[in-house]
């Protein structure tokens, strides 16, 4: 959703953010040139999951609408929804596949951008009880050049491309889509949190660079590895936070 303001188009859009015990909805707001900026932030602890996985579809049905729908200004906003999802059920596959031209070709366009996607995402050879959430390119190789973020315009025979793949099993991803449908919302889209969090929060100097994203929930603990734009790696441990709290209230308990 955009809007033209003081001659600056702005745009919108809503989140609602699944964690192992915790719902967070918001809508980010941003232009260019701006700042993003987030507004309509509420959380809440669910007591309708237990590690990610519904416990009981009536309450999570109760508790969305009432993050989700808070007034029919809010209803409207959000209808159509990005979906961010912390799970310890969520992998990452990497797979890379490519497209060859004739001498004749002069340079890389959208159309072959387009194909070479689709190629890699029919070929992938990921388990049939999981279903693909998101994608991130991590590169695209133009004839032997590899390490290449943006190929349009160039000259070349050969097309590939590497694609990070998340999943999470169907069984889920369906539980969730029949929630929502029971929401009136729309899913637009689905990313892993610390896929969301390094597009972010990290700068380009970081994503360019080195880093480790760490994300500690309740009772799961993310891990995600980024170097030179790429997600080298991603992990998620059934552990959190909860029993390192309850030690600290076993050794400090409140009077």
């Amino acid at each position: 959703m955009t809007q033209s303001k003081n001659k600056q188009k702005i745009t919108r859009r809503s989140i609602l953010s699944i964690g192992s015990s915790h719902l967070t909805s918001a809508m980010i707001e941003w232009g260019e040139g701006l700042t993003p900026r987030i507004t309509d932030f509420q959380e809440s602890k669910a007591i309708s999951l237990f590690r990610g996985q519904p416990t009981s579809a009536e309450r999570v049905v109760e508790e969305i609408k009432r993050f989700a729908h808070a007034g029919g200004k809010r209803k409207e906003a959000y209808g159509e929804m990005d979906i961010i999802i912390s799970h310890s059920h969520l992998k990452k596959y990497e797979f890379e596949t490519s497209l060859s031209f004739s001498p004749e070709h002069d340079e890389i366009t959208e159309k072959d951008i387009h194909d070479v996607h689709a190629q890699t995402c029919r070929v992938v050879n990921i388990p049939l009880n999981e279903k693909v959430i998101a994608e991130r390119v991590q590169e695209y190789t133009v004839n032997d050049l590899g390490g290449i973020h943006n190929p349009i315009g160039l000259a070349g025979e050969r097309i590939a491309v590497k694609l990070a793949l998340f999943t999470l099993p169907h069984v889920l991803i369906r539980q969730f889509e029949k929630i929502f449908e029971r929401c009136d919302i729309v899913a637009k889209s689905w990313y892993p949190r610390t896929l969301a969090a390094s597009q972010t929060i990290l700068n380009d100097e970081e994503r360019q660079g080195s880093t480790l994203l760490i994300y500690t929930g309740s009772t799961l603990t993310e891990l995600m590895g980024i170097e030179n734009g790429r997600v080298n790696f991603y992990r998620a441990l059934p552990v959190g936070i909860e029993p390192v709290a309850v030690l600290m209230q076993e050794a400090h308990p409140m009077e």
